[in-house]
């Protein structure tokens, strides 16, 4: 298919690694766009080592012709702090503005703002999210004296049980514009919340459930940029506890990192500067 399609380019996302693949042995360039900080190589070749093998030897090529993991270009959305000191100056990689994606037609609810009190938000995402976990976030966050937005996400909501007074739940939300007015964010810890809650500048609790979460919840904590509770953790008292300790307080770390992502090229820049490096790459190869 790419032979005959011949792109000038294939953007791939982080862990979709046969597309790099092909793209390599099709001779076309493959950008590799960020969706977690770079994972460390042990990690990939632990559980996707032999059958990205299987692919290299599919198409006749050296698995050590091709660096999966970056690609010939690095889209990078992350702010330093996040990303493996290691990678950091790597030719490949290109800094991006993380941009937040909206559901078409979701909204912010009326309601938000009208009371006067702080607003937090919580949301388990749309992978791991189940009434059951999220019943101790939202009687714990209930004890605050704040109003409480849920997003569903993947959850049901049909066995949360009797609401406290001040929660009130959705399915989903306009999360970029909820963040923006919200004083805490409590969530999984999945990569978009925790970009899109440090370009806001929003304080963040992370409840991280599986996936990259996990990662992504020590790296946030060992920066300083978010308290965190393990599953084992996540009582009623601890996440009010945590809660109270991190609403409206946003560390300084966390404003820097905001600074830093606000002002990192946008999507336009990129594209230029992608089609600049091409296309010298090209001429390179024609003379």
């Amino acid at each position: 298919m790419l032979p005959g399609l011949r792109p000038d380019l294939v953007v791939y996302e982080q862990y979709e690694l046969g597309a790099a693949v092909a793209a390599h042995a099709a001779g076309i360039p493959a950008v590799c766009h960020s969706l977690s900080p770079r994972p460390p190589d042990e990690l990939i070749r632990m559980y996707a080592g032999e059958r990205l093998d299987r692919l290299w030897a599919e198409h006749d090529m050296s698995a050590f012709s091709l660096d999966v993991l970056t690609g010939d270009a690095f889209v990078d959305i992350f702010p330093n702090v996040l990303q493996q000191p290691s990678f950091l100056d790597h030719p490949a990689r290109l800094r991006l503005r993380p941009i937040p994606f909206t559901e078409p037609g979701v909204t912010v609810p009326t309601w938000v703002g009208r009371s006067g009190r702080p607003l937090v938000y919580l949301t388990l995402g749309t992978v791991v999210a189940s009434d059951e976990v999220l019943v101790p976030a939202i009687h714990g966050l209930a004890t605050l004296d704040a109003d409480v937005l849920v997003a569903l996400g993947s959850a049901d909501g049909a066995t949360l049980g009797e609401l406290p007074p001040n929660v009130r739940v959705k399915a989903f939300v306009d999360q970029a514009a909820v963040l923006c007015r919200a004083d805490l964010a409590v969530h999984h810890g999945g990569s978009g919340t925790v970009l899109g809650a440090l370009a806001s500048g929003t304080p963040q609790l992370l409840l991280p459930k599986g996936a990259d979460q996990f990662q992504n919840a020590d790296a946030m904590a060992a920066a300083g940029l978010a308290a965190v509770l393990e599953p084992s953790e996540t009582t009623v008292s601890a996440v009010a506890a945590e809660a109270t300790a991190s609403i409206g307080r946003l560390s300084p770390a966390a404003a820097a990192v905001r600074d830093e992502l606000l002002a990192m090229p946008g999507p336009s820049e990129v594209l230029e500067q992608l089609i600049a490096r091409f296309e010298d790459d090209e001429k390179t190869a024609a003379a």
